[in-house]
């Protein structure tokens, strides 16, 4: 098979004509390519017809009232492996340069935005209670549980290069769907350990759980157990 930015590149090419734009430099990364243009984004992805499934998130969060990119055309194909293309829209707003400088009126807005995601109604599933124990059972042990009592919908990747300023829009939306209540003000905050003070200023501004923390620290522990940051805070959880 050829390599994928083969695939990818003059895929999006072809479906950035077909969607009657002009756009920039092609991005690959993994099986998705991105081009920009001044007010649009055209994404392609490759994969199988099921794993193309998976990553239709961002149409399917179209109902979710909450500033983000919205879809504004898609297409599918097959050559093979099955290909989707997406048209979106660019939302305002720049990336967050100095998160200690947030006024709190960002942070007012984060949070209003997280309880609405939070309160709309899916079928889709961010994790479920079983790919929390496998993450939880490799990166703490086979002793280790932690038990989800309250669910709610989560984007699921609010982590700093995906959020924006002056409003805080959430950009990316490939796996959102049900996960642990606080599941989201607990990925900012494992996203934001590295600096002790973010970590706090984002704890003080958006309530999560133990359970939450634990489950995001697991499934970040499980890609990396060598992360000594994520490691301290889980084992401080740990022995509450």
């Amino acid at each position: 098979m050829r390599a994928l930015p083969e695939l990818l590149r003059p895929a999006l090419v072809r479906a950035a004509a077909g969607f009657g734009v002009s756009v920039g430099d092609v991005e690959v990364l993994g099986r998705a390519a991105w081009a920009h243009g001044d007010a649009v984004s055209v994404r392609v992805v490759v994969g199988s017809a099921q794993e193309v499934f998976l990553w239709s998130g961002l149409a399917d969060a179209g109902a979710v009232a909450v500033p983000k990119p919205l879809v504004l055309d898609a297409c599918e194909w097959t050559e093979g492996l099955t290909f989707r293309a997406e048209l979106v829209s660019r939302p305002g707003g720049d990336p967050v340069a100095d998160a200690l400088a947030l006024p709190d009126s960002w942070w007012r807005a984060l949070g209003s935005v997280l309880s609405v995601v939070a309160s709309h109604p899916t079928d889709r599933v961010m994790i479920s209670q079983a790919e929390i124990d496998r993450a939880v059972k490799y990166a703490y042990g086979h002793g280790a549980r932690v038990e989800v009592e309250a669910w709610e919908t989560a984007n699921g990747n609010v982590r700093w290069p995906h959020l924006r300023q002056p409003t805080p829009a959430l950009l990316d939306w490939d796996h959102w769907g049900q996960a642990p209540a606080g599941y989201d003000a607990a990925t900012l905050w494992c996203d934001s350990l590295a600096e002790p003070e973010l970590a706090a200023v984002v704890e003080r501004n958006l309530p999560t759980t133990r359970t939450a923390k634990l489950a995001v620290l697991a499934k970040a522990l499980r890609n990396d157990l060598a992360d000594k940051v994520r490691r301290a805070a889980a084992e401080r959880l740990l022995a509450e």
